[in-house]
């Protein structure tokens, strides 16, 4: 059987179409249809759903935070980890902001995906109504617009101290920089509201 015969008799059979011109004519390749059938069967819906929850997962998180007046945010960002963003929950949850106003919402703002730590923490049941993920970069200016970093109340950039000194010195400087920049173009304007404030993490 030529390939393109075999090609053209894969996809009438798989999209149950059928039209029996072409058929195995013994038991071995009866067989060997069949295994192929119960396999494509099985792996082709898994991968699908695969693809689809990855495509899903990255429309997510490209998602911008929706803002309220009525909720009070601050903007998580910088190099962020499990272990960091914990650690910031937990020292947040005690400090008297916190404690004035009890549903201050956490927006992350991370260049990258969460990986599967990350995800599970975002949806522990004590963090999981307090945090919102959003995937961007503290440079760039539609990021910080999708995590409505103008109308936050605090800006706390977060660095890698297990990265080189240099380079990270360098990363928290340019993003600096960068929210000051936007702060000033999209920030509240003088005497309409408090400014924000940028709090960045010291090497």
């Amino acid at each position: 059987l030529k390939w393109d015969y075999f090609l053209y008799f894969v996809i009438v059979t798989l999209s149950t179409v059928g039209y029996g011109d072409i058929f195995p004519d013994c038991w071995t390749m009866k067989l060997v249809v069949v295994v192929f059938i119960l396999v494509c069967i099985i792996y082709i819906p898994v991968q699908f759903a695969r693809i689809q929850d990855a495509m899903d997962a990255r429309e997510k998180y490209l998602v911008p935070y929706p803002y309220h007046p009525a909720i009070v945010h601050i903007l998580l960002c910088g190099h962020l980890n499990p272990d960091s963003v914990q650690r910031f929950m937990i020292e947040f949850a005690g400090s008297d902001n916190s404690r004035k106003d009890k549903f201050v919402k956490v927006v992350l703002l991370c260049p990258e995906e969460p990986d599967t730590v990350m995800k599970s923490f975002l949806r522990h049941p004590l963090y999981k109504s307090r945090m919102f993920f959003v995937k961007g970069s503290p440079k760039r200016d539609l990021d910080l617009l999708a995590a409505s970093a103008h109308k936050a109340r605090s800006i706390f950039l977060l660095s890698n101290r297990t990265f080189g000194f240099e380079a990270e010195e360098t990363f928290v400087l340019m993003s600096s920089i960068a929210i000051e920049k936007f702060l000033l173009r999209y920030g509240p304007e003088e005497g309409s509201g408090a400014p924000v404030q940028l709090v960045a993490q010291a090497l």
